[in-house]
């Protein structure tokens, strides 16, 4: 049995759904960030952030925005 040329393979609509998610970015509203840093940095963060009452990924993520603002 032949298939029709004007109908898509299930593969075909598969791998087009994949690109157009990986495409995309509107869906995506965060990315993790892992980076290794020296323990005891890490440990001061820690302390500094609970001193604060913030968690690291908000301190994190004010840091990174100064530093792209300061970047322009």
């Amino acid at each position: 049995m032949k298939l029709k040329p004007q109908r898509p393979s299930k593969g075909e609509e598969i791998r087009s759904q994949i690109m157009q998610d990986i495409t995309d970015t509107k869906k995506e509203l965060s990315k993790r960030l892992n980076v290794e840093i020296d323990i005891e940095l890490y440990r001061q963060i820690k302390i500094q952030s609970a001193k604060e009452g913030r968690t690291i990924a908000e301190i994190t993520t004010e840091l990174w925005t100064k530093y792209i603002q300061m970047s322009k």
